[in-house]
């Protein structure tokens, strides 16, 4: 190590500045030197000590060998010792190639400090290590400190040549290498190396290439025990023969090797085209897995996607934590990068939303969403559309049929794969949203007609048995009994339908039953006659003739009594039939041979108390 100038007089800051002043010889011939110095007060030049330096060394001596100096400093105790104690810091003991500069090349520095008192002497041997031939000069300083507490430090040697302690010339002759490696016999003998084997420890590289070159142990072919010799190392390989694992990757050099080589793969290559062969570079492929990592997961160190799924080995490690071994974490059969750049499902799931159904089934098989369970949202799981209802998971309406698939399997429990589920000809849709009918019975209000015959045909309430409330059934109506199942009175009699057929058993088709010429309402509402005969009475009169024309009651065959019949003194006798005596005559219409005629049934009646009178009073007579 050269030393530097770090100590100066410090005459500018001191009112007392003491110096030294060299007495000695500036070159000496040889390998000894004495000399005295004197300490001088620099105002008034009064000596306040002296001491003396001699050192010795052998003049001559070879490359490689150790050049011991012997050195002692005495501070005397005589008449000139003013100062109780001087103390050296440093000191110093070097070569120079060239006497009048200050590069001292090599030292050996005794950083101790050692205080010098009256008469005491400082003594200790120095020990360099020669590396070049030549002529050179030995010389000794020091740095130091007075006792009268002026502290500062003068560098003899270092400021100017004339106070330098001194310079004796040495001769370093060639040194022997017997083996050629770069390193001098002696040097070797030092370090145990074999003088006479360029190689000591066999690893490739010269005993001095190690110590000069490479600074690796030239007694230990694995100098960092990574299990490649150093030669391989810096030869082979290019790595580091100091650092077991150069490129600090987590896999020692030698591990790293046997790494590569176990897959077939060149360790010395560089698969990522970055300038630094594999055993430098600690990402090997460039992927963003160190090559340690690479190999705890089995990946391959020189591509950046192992199982070519098209996700590198980083992105599948450290982002969508797959398997960069495995082109399809989950065997769902979708590969990991169409899951996670294409699908946006789960590659660590077969089933992303969980809804019974694989990735691949849903989005190869089906259409359907993998991160969704309800592709087509008609809150129906996909699974349960396809397994189950067997209706489309990707329509919400499977049918079409303006009903939502929920809506027909779990509000009106329809066939969603039927536009017609009771196949009564009307579409569910419009029986449940416009025509309120049972989507899933034929006839709504069981009344034996199916709902599209009442709606279409009809036009019949589909949910009213009884669309016009007579009593009567639509069925009945237009299969039985050919009625007006919208008109309550299809007749016009002013008699229900229903009336009519089940109380009065006449037509509903027909106003007047019987044809008597009185409409049915009024037989029976009216009249009280029956509907159904045309002379209710039996007296050769129609009610209609009855009540329309001869004013009798229709419900008497003799209205007045008399002992005629209503029909016998209309058809017959020509007497009235509301009156008991027609002719007024005092004979009743039964008992008078001429009901038309007042004289002659008196006549008759006349002759015959006359006549039986006369006989009578003939006989007396």
């Amino acid at each position: 190590m050269v030393p530097t100038k770090k100590y100066y007089i410090m005459s500018l800051l001191s009112a007392l500045m003491l110096v030294l002043s060299t007495q000695g010889p500036a070159v000496v011939e040889g390998g000894s030197y004495y000399g005295s110095w004197y300490i001088y007060r620099v105002s008034d030049s009064m000596t306040f000590g002296e001491y003396t330096v001699q050192y010795s060394f052998s003049s001559s001596i070879k490359t490689g060998e150790i050049l011991s100096v012997i050195v002692d400093i005495e501070y005397l105790d005589n008449s000139n010792a003013v100062l109780d104690w001087f103390e050296l810091r440093e000191v110093y003991v070097g070569l120079r190639i060239d006497p009048n500069t200050t590069t001292t090349y090599p030292v050996q520095t005794d950083s101790s400090w050692t205080r010098l008192n009256k008469g005491d002497t400082y003594s200790k041997t120095f020990e360099i290590e020669t590396t070049e031939s030549g002529i050179f000069y030995v010389v000794i300083y020091w740095d130091q400190e007075w006792s009268n507490g002026a502290d500062f430090q003068t560098d003899l040697g270092i400021e100017d040549t004339s106070d330098v302690i001194s310079q004796c010339r040495l001769t370093v002759l060639p040194g022997d290498d017997t083996d050629g490696d770069g390193l001098y016999d002696p040097v070797e003998e030092r370090l145990g190396t074999s003088p006479s084997n360029s190689d000591t420890d066999d690893d490739g590289l010269s005993d001095g290439n190690e110590i000069n070159l490479y600074g690796t142990d030239p007694l230990n072919p694995d100098t960092d025990s990574d299990g490649l010799t150093d030669g391989e190392e810096e030869v082979t390989y290019g790595t580091d023969p100091l650092d077991g694992d150069s490129d600090g990757d987590g896999l020692g050099d030698g591990e790293e090797v046997d790494y590569y080589n176990s897959l077939g793969l060149d360790p010395a290559a560089d698969y990522d085209d970055d300038g630094l062969p594999n055993l430098l570079d600690e990402d090997s492929d460039d992927d963003g897995l160190g090559d340690w990592a690479e190999k705890v997961l089995s990946t391959d160190p020189s591509v950046i996607d192992t199982d070519g799924d098209g996700l590198s080995d980083s992105e599948e490690v450290n982002e969508t934590l797959t398997s960069p071994i495995e082109s399809d974490t989950d065997g769902d059969g979708l590969p990991d990068y169409d899951e996670v750049r294409v699908y946006h499902s789960d590659p660590n799931k077969t089933d992303t939303d969980d809804d019974g159904l694989s990735d691949y089934l849903e989005l190869i098989v089906y259409n359907t969403l993998p991160n969704d369970s309800d592709s087509d949202g008609d809150y129906l799981a996909d699974a349960d559309e396809i397994y189950i209802f067997m209706t489309s998971p990707i329509d919400a309406d499977t049918d079409e049929d303006g009903l939502g698939d929920y809506q027909e399997i779990i509000t009106y429990s329809t066939d969603p794969n039927d536009v017609d589920t009771d196949g009564d000809g009307l579409g569910d849709y419009p029986e449940i949203v416009i025509y309120s009918t049972d989507p899933n019975d034929v006839d709504t209000d069981g009344d034996g007609l199916n709902d599209y015959q009442e709606i279409i045909t009809y036009s019949t309430d589909p949910i009213d048995v009884d669309t016009d409330d007579d009593g009567l059934s639509d069925e009945d109506e237009i299969s039985q009994y050919l009625t007006d199942p919208l008109q309550e009175d299809s007749d016009g009699d002013t008699l229900l339908d229903g009336d009519e057929v089940i109380v009065h058993k006449t037509d509903p088709n027909k106003a007047d039953t019987d044809g008597d010429d009185l409409s049915d309402y009024d037989e029976v509402e009216v009249y009280g006659t029956l509907p159904l005969v045309g002379d209710t009475d039996d007296d050769g009169l129609s009610d209609a003739q009855e009540v329309q024309v001869y004013i009798t009651d229709p419900l008497e065959d003799d209205t007045d009594g008399d002992g005629l019949s209503d029909g016998l003194e209309v058809q017959t006798r020509e007497t009235d039939p509301l009156k008991r005596d027609s002719d007024g005559d005092f004979w009743g219409d039964s008992g008078d041979p001429f009901p038309r005629s007042v004289l002659l049934p008196n006549i008759l009646i006349a002759l015959l108390i006359i006549v039986p009178a006369a006989f009578y009073f003939k006989r007396k007579s």
